[in-house]
């Protein structure tokens, strides 16, 4: 959903989508800044990296998306550390955080903070089977698909990725995914 939102986004030069997770790699995020702007660093260190990265960005008008963030930030030197500059004078960059976990918004004083809710079960079902790709499997692959839907309780990330990790599988792969939900 995350990637569909920044590919709608207008106002910037570029729209760069990092997806963080638990363990934060500042130079993993740094090198898919890096690879998005589509040029090398020609530092090594991470410090280098981020003052390659902050004179680079500084120029111009730039979105950073930080997808599934699970701990707070200490958002000046955290972004500091990586090279994110954030705006001033209308040029910069602007950032949008997604996490799991509301009191990491609270705690980076989030301008905004959007909450979305679960899915519905008949948006969570239209999900998976779209992800899964169930047009043309047996009924009974249906049938699990169904239970192992419902049992993701309208979690998209749960949805999508068991979705896609049982595509195409055989029937007892789905029984043995279902039964150790």
């Amino acid at each position: 959903m995350i990637k569909k939102v920044g590919g709608e986004v207008k106002g910037f030069d570029r729209v760069i989508t990092v997806t963080v997770s638990e363990t934060i790699d500042i130079e993993k995020i740094q090198n898919k800044i890096a690879d998005d702007l589509v040029w090398t660093f020609e530092k090594k260190t991470e410090g280098g990296k981020a003052a390659e990265l902050w004179n680079n960005l500084t120029g111009g008008k730039f979105l950073v998306i930080l997808d599934d963030l699970w701990k707070e930030w200490n958002y000046n030197e955290d972004l500091k550390k990586i090279g994110i500059p954030l705006v001033e004078n209308d040029k910069g960059c602007k950032i949008i955080l997604t996490t799991r976990n509301y009191n990491v918004c609270q705690h980076m004083s989030c301008e905004e903070t959007v909450h979305v809710n679960v899915l519905e079960d008949d948006e969570a079902w239209t999900l998976f089977e779209m992800n899964a790709d169930l047009k043309k499997a047996d009924s009974r692959v249906i049938g699990e698909a169904k239970k192992i839907a419902k049992e993701c309780k309208g979690l998209p990330l749960a949805i999508v990725t068991l979705a896609r990790a049982l595509k195409g599988k055989a029937l007892d792969r789905w029984k043995d995914a279902r039964k150790k939900l």
